[in-house]
This record gives structure tokens, sequence and C-alpha cells, in this order.
């Protein structure tokens, strides 16, 4: 057996406010039916999760982390688009940059990138690093 990829569905109080998040930062929505959506990247081929109405929100402890190819892109959206921004871009130990927004619904969303060029144009300090 291989494994193909992973499909998620993210609990959420405010599936409509969910989704909108999602669409502003380039997802597009795959599959829509009365308590759930699904989103996707385009094709569908390397990002794909679903996001179901349920009370709760977030699970304790849960890290919810998407790759992206350019953070200093993913930065310029987030202003533009006014989202909550936690942590700006930085480059972390292990030789990737990393952001922190937070969506509708309280979930944490890690954007991960490998453009330090980008992000360093977003956060001169962290380029130091």
């Amino acid at each position: 057996m291989k494994f193909l990829r992973i499909l998620p569905h993210l609990p959420v109080d405010d599936l409509s406010a969910e989704v909108a998040f999602y669409r502003l930062l380039g997802l597009e929505i795959f599959h829509r039916r009365h308590n759930f959506t699904s989103v996707e990247d385009g094709d569908g081929a390397l990002v794909h999760f679903g996001i179901r109405k349920a009370a709760g929100g977030p699970p304790e402890g849960f890290e919810w982390k998407l790759e992206v190819d350019d953070i200093g892109e993913a930065m310029e959206i987030a202003l533009t688009k006014k989202l909550e921004i936690l942590a700006e871009p930085a480059l972390q130990w292990y030789g990737k940059w990393t952001m922190k927004l937070r969506t509708p619904n309280n979930y944490v969303l890690t954007l991960e990138g490998m453009n330090p060029n980008a992000a360093s144009k977003t956060n001169p300090s962290s380029a130091s690093r």
C-alpha cells in the first residue's frame, strides 16, 4: 500500500468565514454541500482538505501547517487582505521560513516556505539569522 496524500477535515463553528479565509489565500472550492466544503490548490494534487460545520473549533494542541512556494508573497496577501498575522516571516532553525495567521474559527495556520529573499524583504531583521 502507498499513501497518496492526507485529507483532513477541520471542524468549525462558522463555515462561511473559514471558507472565505482560505479563498483569500488563493485556494479554490472543490465541493460544497450543506455543512461541508472542500478546498484545494486548483488541481487538488498537493492541497485538498475539508471544512465542516461542527461545534468546538480547533482541537487542543492542533497544529495546522501549509507549505507555500513564496513566504514573502504569502505575507503580502495577508497584509493586503487584512488577515490576522500572529507572527511575521522568520527563518527557523531547520532552514525554512514560517509565518503564522489566525483563521476566523481560531485555528493557528503556519505557512512555511523556502524563499528567504522574499521573506527578508518583508522582515529584514530575520535575514541575518
